[in-house]
């Protein structure tokens, strides 16, 4: 009775670890992409205010903190931070569909408070942002597959040269995050 014990006991262990490196490597995964998608972000807005030839921004620190925290929501709405395993378009299109979002929702805080901040700088610093953003996901997802932080192993359960299709398509393709 004992020794089945103790084998319970080790057996038991490792499980927790695992769950516990899973969720310590999600978080770091998801605080990694939104470091990134924020650097992006602001770099573009200061690409293109300093190509504009503005010295002053005139953006307070609650005004980036809210832009900030816009990009964050709109992201975060749409899934962005969740590893799914989707396609690129997938990512491309929600991408895409987060940063309209977002252009949306900073356009009308502009207004509303009558800011005299470009609405034209905006919408520039954000259509530089998409393309880089994407760009930079794809080579997050790179080095995160290359160092073995992404792969899930999967389970095709089916026979028939449609699994083996399936099975070929999650192998091959590289922000499925599977093997």
């Amino acid at each position: 009775m004992k020794s089945q014990q103790a084998v319970h006991d080790i057996s038991a262990t490792p499980i927790s670890f695992y769950t516990s490196f899973d969720i310590v490597r999600r978080l770091s995964l998801m605080a990694g992409q939104a470091v990134l998608d924020v650097a992006i972000y602001w770099i573009s807005l200061s690409f293109v205010v300093h190509f504009w030839g503005l010295r002053t921004f005139n953006l307070w620190m609650e005004r980036e903190i809210f832009f900030c925290g816009v990009l964050l929501i709109c992201f975060s709405f749409n899934s962005l931070y969740q590893f799914k395993s989707w396609m690129f378009w997938d990512e491309m299109r929600e991408v895409l569909k987060s940063s309209l979002t977002m252009l949306l929702l900073i356009v009308v805080y502009l207004f509303a408070l009558r800011l005299p901040l470009s609405r034209l700088l905006v919408f520039t610093s954000i259509a530089l942002f998409v393309p880089t953003c994407l760009l930079g996901r794809y080579f997050f997802r790179r080095v995160a597959v290359a160092a073995n932080l992404l792969r899930t192993p999967v389970l095709i359960i089916g026979a028939g040269k449609t699994g083996e299709l399936y099975a070929k398509k999650v192998a091959e393709h590289l922000f499925m995050g599977c093997k």
